[in-house]
């Protein structure tokens, strides 16, 4: 596998979390930490809750984007919902369905980190303001988001539901 993946991958994550815990002085106590539909806050928690809640976030996410593709290789395969795979997960191919996933997932971990880094940033900027409203962007991010991961989706099921028509 290339060593860009998991390079950009602990870049993305670390900057993460170093994006929180710079912020943190300059954000307000109580921030605005949830918005209704028309981008008004409607609820607020501590600075200190909602970077402890930033990092359960990466706690829990990391090891999953890092972790699923070893994981292959140890649960039982009926526990797998991989199409084809009785195929993909044969002896012979597992090693190269593992590389593929494991690339495919830091590639999804590494957009969901910037995601959260957006939306973090949407969030303090919001707390800056007397009235803290989230920018019409904010929605947009999330749109581009759910695209990314329809996409994501898409090109991992094709990769696993098409058969090569020659095993090499």
């Amino acid at each position: 596998m290339r060593l860009i993946y998991p390079l950009a991958f602990c870049a993305v994550l670390i900057a993460a979390i170093v994006h929180v815990v710079l912020a943190l002085p300059h954000l307000p106590d109580p921030i605005a930490s949830h918005f209704n539909v028309t981008g008004m806050a409607d609820a607020w928690i501590s600075k200190q809750t909602f970077v402890v809640f930033q990092l359960i976030l990466v706690i829990v996410l990391s090891p999953i984007f890092v972790g699923m593709p070893f994981l292959m290789r140890k649960i039982p395969r009926a526990l797998i919902n991989l199409p084809n795979k009785d195929y993909w997960l044969a002896d012979e191919r597992i090693d190269a369905s593992a590389r593929f996933m494991h690339q495919r997932m830091l590639m999804l971990g590494i957009v969901t980190f910037v995601f959260f880094m957006l939306l973090n940033q949407f969030v303090f900027a919001a707390n800056m303001m007397e009235s803290p409203q989230l920018s019409d962007q904010f929605f947009y991010v999330i749109i581009i988001y759910i695209v990314y991961v329809c996409y994501w989706s898409a090109v991992l099921w094709l990769r696993f539901k098409k058969l090569p028509t020659s095993d090499s």
